[in-house]
């Protein structure tokens, strides 16, 4: 028989004995207990999950890769864990994990305990759910001692988390980790809040960080700044000699590792005049500067939660949203130019790539800008012209598809109809054997439940059949009809002007996925080339929705046409 192995190591101190804190040791024993019970063990489904959490379900490779071979049909009959802990600590998921894979015919053997982990029976399902709590209450327990081994090193002003941009760790023989400047670091903060407090926006600043090749706390030698990273610099209270700690707890939700943030009133600080690279007056600058950019956002009333722009919640571009760049898969939106002369100075919009304007040619060379007016008739006339020519005969193709299911709709509802008849003898004999005392009541009962799961499954595979045959019988003429009028309207709609809101619920409705821009050049001059596709499915209504269902099973059936074309 084939085995599979599962070992995980936890990202926690919850994995108190030494078999828990190596996944390589985990699989060197599975693999013996294996050897001993005469199993051998595959090296493809050897499964292994390195510091991740027992609460963790969402984010779990190797278990979720266990969990895919056991469909269609498990290539193992076996899997072997250390202990049930290993699968997971909690309550309700582990069990319920354990109970996937057991029905999938694979038995689960703890080679420490030389014992089944079941569900299947009574003894083994107590002692999973028992077990299963205490591992919870074990994870719990080691998140408390951790939350109080963080708060010694707090006091101690050492380090609690990662690295922080601006500073270099060093064990000082304390037993903790402490912080140290980085002095090439600390100019670029330095300079960041500079900037700042003297004018400069964050995307300005970011944007030449990029060019400049500086390195970025979250990239590489020739970092990629981003306004958002030159927003945390400005925030973090650390660069202004002060430590603040238990902002955020960690909590899990749906099986996935998150976080929450704590009320200020539970936040720690403490000050650390040695770790200061901002003095009090250019941090005051850059933070007045800050309250008063927070003006011009929406936020609740307690907490200072930014809740976004006041001035829209969609775009008043018509292709934002809708458009990504072919050479780094940002987004396409517009931006503003003043032309003309002192005086008469009028803003010209241009579609162009985001990251490029944000972060420079570092971050992405397309440099590629056209005007507005141009791009978004180009794009509206090329969508209107496909649908004129191309939706009847997606329309036709998609009528076609639902005359064709007829027959084999009606060939299965025979088959469930006959079948259903066999399950209701049965039903009948099971009943008159109780009530004449032949065989063993315990054993018709359960068949007699069995029988009757199946009818009711039986009864609801016909009654959808019966409904899609009602469908089938649909004056198709009609429906036809009126999805091509549906399309007239679209196509007019995407004619007229000042109706931006209209026309982007329009695009929503025929864009099959983004449209994809790729810079070039016609006749010498800079241009787009633009490539999308077009789809008839968010047309339809009415009786045609749940048609939908079944006439288009698989994605890349759907009647579908491309869009393309080159503008400048």
């Amino acid at each position: 028989m084939i085995a599979a192995i599962y070992a995980r190591k936890s990202t926690d101190d919850s994995d108190r004995n030494e078999e828990a804190r190596s996944t390589t040791r985990q699989v060197e024993r599975a693999t013996e207990y294996a050897t001993a019970n005469g199993w051998t063990v595959d090296p493809r489904y050897v499964y292994v999950d390195e510091a991740v959490s027992g609460a963790e379900w969402k984010h779990r490779a190797g278990f979720n890769a266990l969990l895919d071979a056991l469909e269609p049909r498990p290539p193992f009959g076996v899997l072997i864990v250390s202990e049930l802990s290993r699968i997971g600590r909690d309550t309700a998921r582990t069990p319920a994990a354990i109970l996937q894979i057991e029905e999938a015919g694979v038995t689960i053997h703890g080679y420490l305990s030389r014992a089944l982990i079941t569900m299947v029976d009574e003894p083994g399902e107590m002692s999973t759910v028992l077990n299963s709590m205490l591992a919870s209450f074990e994870r719990r327990r080691a998140k408390e001692r951790t939350l109080d081994a963080l708060h010694k090193r707090f006091k101690a002003g050492a380090v609690t988390g990662g690295r922080v941009f601006g500073y270099t760790n060093y064990r000082n023989g304390d037993g903790y980790v402490h912080r140290a400047l980085a002095q090439d670091e600390a100019e670029t903060i330095r300079r960041v809040f500079t900037l700042y407090a003297n004018g400069q926006g964050l995307t300005r600043i970011a944007k030449a960080l990029t060019e400049e090749g500086t390195p970025s706390p979250r990239g590489s030698a020739r970092g990629r700044w981003r306004g958002s990273t030159v927003r945390e610099i400005l925030y973090r209270d650390l660069y202004r000699g002060v430590i603040t700690w238990n902002r955020t707890q960690k909590i899990y939700r749906k099986g996935k590792k998150s976080r929450r943030r704590r009320d200020p009133r539970e936040w720690l600080t403490i000050p650390a005049p040695e770790l200061r690279i901002i003095d009090d007056d250019l941090w005051n600058a850059a933070h007045a500067r800050l309250a008063a950019a927070g003006g011009w956002f929406a936020r609740m009333r307690t907490g200072g939660k930014l809740l976004g722009r006041p001035s829209f919640t969609d775009s008043e571009h018509l292709l934002t949203g809708f458009t990504t760049c072919a050479v780094c898969g940002g987004s396409i939106v517009t931006e503003g130019r003043r032309h003309g002369s002192p005086g008469k100075r009028h803003v010209v919009r241009f579609y162009g790539c985001t990251t490029n304007r944000r972060s420079g040619p570092a971050a992405c060379a397309n440099r590629t800008v056209l005007r507005q007016e141009i791009f978004e008739t180009a794009v509206l006339d090329d969508i209107a012209r496909k649908l004129n020519d191309r939706v009847e005969s997606a329309i036709d193709l998609a009528l076609a598809r639902l005359r064709a299911g007829r027959d084999e709709h009606t060939e299965r509802r025979g088959q469930l109809e006959r079948e259903l008849a066999q399950v209701d003898q049965r039903i009948q004999r099971g009943l008159d054997a109780i009530l004449d005392g032949v065989g063993i009541a315990e054993e018709i009962h359960a068949r007699l439940r069995a029988e009757k799961t199946r009818k009711a499954t039986l009864a609801a595979e016909l009654e959808r059949l019966r409904g899609l045959e009602a469908m089938a019988d649909v004056d198709t003429p009609a429906m036809r009809a009126q999805l091509v009028s549906y399309a007239e309207d679209v196509r007019a709609l995407l004619a007229q002007d000042k109706a931006t809101p209209l026309i982007r619920q329009a695009l929503r409705k025929v864009l099959d996925g983004k449209i994809v821009a790729e810079p070039t050049t016609i006749d010498g001059r800079p241009a787009y080339r633009y490539r999308g596709r077009l789809t008839v499915e968010g047309m339809l209504s009415g009786e045609a929705v749940a048609l939908a269902e079944w006439w288009w099973p698989q994605r890349d059936s759907n009647p579908c046409f491309s869009l393309e074309r080159a503008v400048s």
